[in-house]
């Protein structure tokens, strides 16, 4: 009990400092100004009295430095009702002993001449110099004003560009519920009732059914594409440590039943154990490649191998295929927005997807030829793995 009571009174004391220096700081600040300024009429008055002996001249004289420092003061006053913080107070004393220090430095220039042995300085060398002074501070004054109406203007743009994102995500969880609750269920309903209408038409009208279905089976994963592409422009992403292994092994398994006329198979480094930074995402990107590598495939036996290469704080997934390849100039293009594949027909923008939920796990992907190495960077196995691209996904490990 005595050290909690210790501690307590410990941190009572800490804070009772940090609140008496801050009180201090702003009071000094606020007060600086004016107090300094009434000191140095003070001086001037001293000054007047001892080398003016006419009474007109010594009023004339005090004429105007009075009536700067009673603009100071008041200016001081309204600093202190301002409701600045104490840094900012800080600002606009040091600018304030700038001007003093630009001032004091013309004197001793003077006094320096003199001191020199020249008699008196020009007044007109003292008017100019002056002159050259008050441009030199008015420049600081200056600066510092576009300066703050550059900051002011960063942050009114950076106020307007997180409402501008912040209505566009509201927008986008709008669509996503259209598309989901609407068209989405729409669309199954469609392709449910339309199953059971292919068991009551002849087989003459057996092949628009099956249209009819495909095309609604089609538009249904578009949907669900351009509602994952929203959610991967738009949200920012929860990265969890994820199993690279099951999450392959779950895509290689589906691919293999989506598309029974296709090889898959898995060589170099075993992914058992490999930990990448993603989200649930993950295996729609690895989907993504496995399907591109099958349904842009010439070859009458499609093969898709894929293999990993471990690095220090990456694993790079390469998924290849004996495709007919594709050209240099567009292998950058295939992960771009308005790329459809290669030789498609419209549907499908499953290469930028992946690149897009990539890119937010701070890895890359890219695309190299096939030939004449197969992904993993081994000998070639057959002639017909030879051909081909191949897509490399990098992924940052745990």
């Amino acid at each position: 009990m005595i050290i909690l009571h210790g501690s307590g009174s410990y941190a009572q004391a800490m804070d009772w400092e940090e609140f008496v220096e801050e009180g201090v700081d702003e009071t000094l600040f606020e007060w600086i100004v004016p107090m300094v300024s009434l000191m140095l009429l003070g001086l001037i008055t001293g000054f007047a009295r001892l080398h003016v002996a006419e009474p007109f001249f010594f009023v004339v004289d005090l004429l105007l430095p009075a009536l700067f420092v009673m603009l100071i003061v008041w200016q001081g006053l309204q600093l202190h009702q301002s409701d600045l913080a104490t840094g900012q107070r800080r600002t606009v004393a040091v600018w304030y002993a700038l001007g003093i220090y630009t001032m004091l430095g013309l004197g001793g220039w003077t006094v320096l001449l003199e001191i020199l042995g020249q008699s008196r300085v020009p007044m007109s060398v003292e008017i100019l110099t002056q002159v050259v002074a008050g441009g030199f501070f008015g420049l600081l004054v200056g600066t510092a004003q576009v300066r703050s109406q550059q900051n002011a203007q960063k942050a009114t743009e950076a106020k307007l560009e997180q409402e501008f994102l912040e209505r566009q995500q509201e927008t986008n969880e709008v669509l996503n519920r259209i598309l989901r609750h609407h068209l989405l269920n729409g669309l199954t309903v469609i392709r449910g009732q339309t199953q059971v209408l292919e068991t009551h038409v002849d087989e003459d009208g057996e092949e628009y059914v099956e249209t009819v279905i495909d095309q609604a089976s089609e538009m249904a994963d578009t949907i669900e594409e351009i509602r994952t592409i929203t959610r991967t422009l738009t949200e920012d992403p929860e990265l969890l440590p994820v199993d690279l292994a099951s999450v392959l092994d779950a895509e290689l398994e589906r691919a293999r039943r989506n598309y029974p006329e296709a090889t898959f198979e898995v060589n170099g480094t075993d992914p058992e154990g490999i930990a990448v930074e993603a989200n649930d995402l993950l295996g729609r990107a690895l989907a993504n490649v496995l399907n591109n590598g099958v349904e842009h495939n010439t070859a009458a036996e499609p093969h898709v191998e894929v293999s990993l290469t471990e690095r220090d704080d990456e694993v790079v997934v390469a998924v290849a295929d004996n495709g007919p390849g594709v050209a240099d100039d567009r292998k950058t293009e295939v992960f771009e927005a308005s790329e459809r594949g290669m030789n498609s027909d419209g549907e499908g923008l499953g290469l930028f997807l992946t690149a897009s939920i990539v890119r937010q796990y701070g890895g890359e992907s890219w695309m190299e030829d096939g030939a004449p190495r197969s992904a993993a960077g081994s000998q070639p196995q057959a002639d017909e793995h030879r051909t081909g691209s191949v897509v490399k996904l990098s992924l940052p490990k745990v």
